[in-house]
C-alpha cells in the first residue's frame, strides 16, 4: 500500500451518505458551522445535525440521481478523500448536468470535488479505431459523483454540480 504525500492510500475513495438512509455509519451535518463529523452505529437522535448513512458508492446511480430530469432526488453527502476529507454536500431537487464519458479506455483527468470550467477537459478516450479524443465539459461547476459501468465499452457518467448548490464541509475529528 504506497501512502502520497496528502496522507491518502492507494485504498481510500470517495464515500457517499444519503438524507434518511439506514446504516451502520452516519454522517452527521452541521450546516450552519459547515463541517460534518463520521459516527458509527445508529444514527443520533435529539443532535441538531443532520443524518445521512452510508450507502455503496456505486448505489447512488441509482437511489439518489435522476438522470432524465438531471436532479437529485435524495439529500447526498460526498466524502473526498484526495481535498482533506472534504464533503460536498447537496440538497434534494438540486439540478446537475450528467457529462457522459465513453469509450474503450476512457481516462479521466478529473475527480469528485474538482472545480471545472466550460470547455475543460476531463476525460481523454481511445475509441474503436484507436484514436484518441478528448472530451470537454459543456458546464461549469463542482465534480460531484462519478458512476461507471460497463456495456460494450466503459462508460463513466460525471455529474457536475452548480457551485452556488453545493455546499463544502470541513470534516471534525
Amino acid at each position: 500500500m504506497r501512502e502520497r504525500n496528502s496522507g491518502i492510500t492507494d485504498y481510500d475513495f470517495p464515500r457517499l451518505y444519503l438524507k434518511g438512509e439506514e446504516s451502520r455509519e452516519h454522517a452527521i451535518v452541521y450546516r450552519r458551522a459547515g463541517s460534518y463529523k463520521i459516527l458509527r452505529g445508529p444514527p443520533v437522535t435529539g443532535d441538531e445535525g443532520e443524518s445521512y448513512g452510508l450507502v455503496p458508492y456505486e448505489a447512488g446511480w441509482s437511489l439518489a440521481i435522476e438522470p432524465l430530469e438531471a436532479s437529485v432526488t435524495r439529500g447526498m453527502l460526498v466524502v473526498v478523500p484526495w481535498h482533506d476529507w472534504k464533503g460536498l454536500l447537496v440538497d434534494e431537487g438540486s439540478s446537475i448536468s450528467i457529462l457522459e464519458v465513453r469509450g474503450y479506455q476512457p481516462i479521466l483527468t478529473t475527480r469528485e470535488g474538482d472545480h471545472v470550467g466550460v470547455g475543460e477537459v476531463i476525460a481523454y478516450v481511445l475509441t474503436g479505431k484507436g484514436e484518441t479524443r478528448t472530451v470537454r465539459t459543456s458546464v461549469g461547476g463542482v465534480v460531484l459523483y462519478i458512476s461507471w459501468r460497463r456495456v460494450e465499452e466503459e462508460i463513466y457518467n460525471v455529474v457536475v454540480v452548480d457551485e452556488g448548490s453545493v455546499i463544502e464541509l470541513k470534516r471534525l475529528s
